[in-house]
């Protein structure tokens, strides 16, 4: 990664039961911004009748033009009443703020 930029990642081990959700947040530090990011969930072992999917996966503003975290919701779309613990992640790429001219 070029100098500067930052990846923050946010790891947890988890099971969603049958329709409910998992949200994760990858904040970039105060003296970052995001430029972007992404999500990441482990399969499930074969097998299994659970069916994790990325429900979705964007930045969060804070009232400005600049984004502060990126936010990752995973939900569980299956019938399946024993589900399956996975690793799932949120990411973060932040890079330093830039001055603002005439500051």
């Amino acid at each position: 990664m070029p100098a500067g930029y930052e990846l923050v990642i946010v790891n947890r081990a988890a099971t969603i039961p049958p329709g409910e959700f998992l949200v994760l947040d990858a904040y970039c530090p105060d003296d970052k911004v995001l430029v972007g990011g992404g999500a990441w969930t482990q399969d499930v072992p074969k097998g299994s009748a659970t069916n994790y999917v990325l429900k979705s996966s964007y930045p969060v503003f804070d009232g400005t033009a600049q984004a502060y975290k990126w936010q990752a919701v995973f939900t569980n779309v299956s019938e399946d009443v024993h589900p399956q613990v996975v690793q799932f992640e949120a990411r973060a790429i932040c890079v330093p703020k830039v001055a603002t001219l005439g500051a």
